[in-house]
């Protein structure tokens, strides 16, 4: 039993589009109507493309600061893969998206994902709760694999993940 959430992405070239988010059905309360997880999953497409990001959605106030000001620039400054774009909203919110004080972490099973687990594990107030395993990247990119592979492939390395999330006592979230 699954919950989804889904946007109409619009873009001046191609036709439109869904994007979801989609979870165990346990998870449905943690998916939040504002434009956020969208518009960070679309953020390297756009900008490879050179193109703006402009939200019909509400959208946290911190996180557009945050990508126009501090993100964008540092990563246009350090790759030449990246160009300089803007994001903006219809309506911007300071509305606190806390779902029930969980924190969580994405958990490819990588160096940078153990560290990140071990240093927010240690003698710190706010502490992660959940662990989250998503369905891009390498799962889908895999060179030559038909869609029926990668979904297998995606599905095998979500199993090992299941297993290894119980090393640190956490849930796993799978978000396709």
């Amino acid at each position: 039993n699954r919950a989804r959430l889904c946007s109409k992405i619009s873009e001046t070239v191609k036709p439109s589009y869904t994007l979801w988010f989609d979870v165990d059905a346990k998870y449905a309360d943690y998916l939040t109507e504002s434009a956020d997880a969208f518009v960070v999953a679309l953020l390297p497409y756009a900008m490879n493309n050179s193109l703006n990001i402009s939200a019909e959605a509400k959208m946290s106030k911190q996180l557009c600061f945050q990508l126009n000001e501090i993100f964008i620039p540092v990563l246009t400054k350090n790759s030449k893969l990246f160009n300089k774009i803007s994001i903006s909203a219809k309506e911007l919110t300071q509305e606190n998206y806390c779902c029930k004080n969980a924190s969580a972490t994405g958990f490819s099973r990588g160096v940078d994902s153990f560290d990140t687990i071990c240093s927010l594990s240690e003698n710190r107030t706010e502490k992660l709760s959940h662990l989250t395993f998503f369905n891009v990247g390498s799962h889908r990119s895999t060179a030559n694999y038909t869609p029926e592979q990668s979904a297998e492939l995606y599905e095998n390395r979500l199993e090992i993940a299941k297993k290894s999330a119980k090393i640190f006592d956490m849930p796993l979230i799978d978000i396709n």
